[in-house]
């Protein structure tokens, strides 16, 4: 059942489509268990990649990133988004 919060989905009036767009823009590839491997290199996400992975974490239960990448959005986690 939807979870997030009314501020981040007033974020993505499109829905999932708009926040799986976000990343798949970004060159995140999405694996078979729901979670978002990030291009090659990358070692930061930007502020509106981190909140479509929020957005679809809280919304549809999509499990995060296969690995770390810090994001300005999240400052408190450090380099990791996921947790």
């Amino acid at each position: 059942m939807p979870q997030a919060s009314e501020e981040l989905r007033a974020k993505f009036p499109g829905g999932d489509v708009e926040a799986e767009q976000v990343l798949e823009n970004g060159g995140f590839v999405l694996t078979r268990d729901w979670c978002w491997t990030p291009p090659a290199g990358r070692t930061t996400i930007t502020v509106r990649e981190g909140e479509a992975i929020d957005y679809l974490g809280d919304e549809w239960d999509y499990g995060g990133l296969t690995r770390p990448l810090s994001c300005p959005c999240h400052p408190e986690k450090g380099s990791d988004v996921n947790g």
